[in-house]
């Protein structure tokens, strides 16, 4: 909208809100937290080395060397934010048709709602494992594995 703000549906309260994305702040990672993946993008986005020279290398020395690129866990979550963003070459919605990535299918209300109550019934541990598990997959690899995610 002209005030900045975006509208997001937050389904555990079946409620519309509208956010500013510059009042939002990126969730804090102790590097112990971080998995194999996320320590690359994390080097490959700070430019300080690429995926192929980090290939085949050991845990240990890639927490070594993201310790010296980040100065605290708030920079660390952003440089795994910067790790995760989409290529640019990535078709948008508003792009030719053709070249975009089929629709997801459809969902019904009854499945939503599952979806919904399914997630409602998760413990805050459940639901940081499952976020961690996708911010580790990569973008790719969440897309093919889940249908829903494909035109995201």
């Amino acid at each position: 909208s002209g005030n900045g703000r975006q509208e997001v549906y937050v389904f555990g309260v079946n409620k519309s809100m509208a956010i500013k994305p510059t009042n939002m702040r990126y969730l804090p990672r102790e590097l112990s937290s971080l998995s194999v993946p996320e320590m690359k993008g994390v080097l490959a986005a700070s430019g300080s080395s690429t995926e192929d020279e980090l290939s085949g290398m050991e845990k240990d020395i890639l927490k070594g060397m993201v310790a010296e690129v980040t100065t605290s866990p708030e920079e660390l979550a952003k440089l795994i934010a910067k790790a995760n963003e989409p290529a640019s070459d990535i078709p948008t919605p508003r792009s030719n048709k053709s070249t975009a990535q089929p629709s997801p299918p459809n969902i019904n209300s009854s499945q939503l709602r599952q979806g919904a109550e399914r997630m409602s019934s998760m413990t805050p541990d459940q639901l940081r494992q499952q976020a961690a598990t996708m911010r580790a997959m990569g973008a790719a690899t969440l897309r093919a594995t889940n249908p829903a995610m494909a035109a995201l």
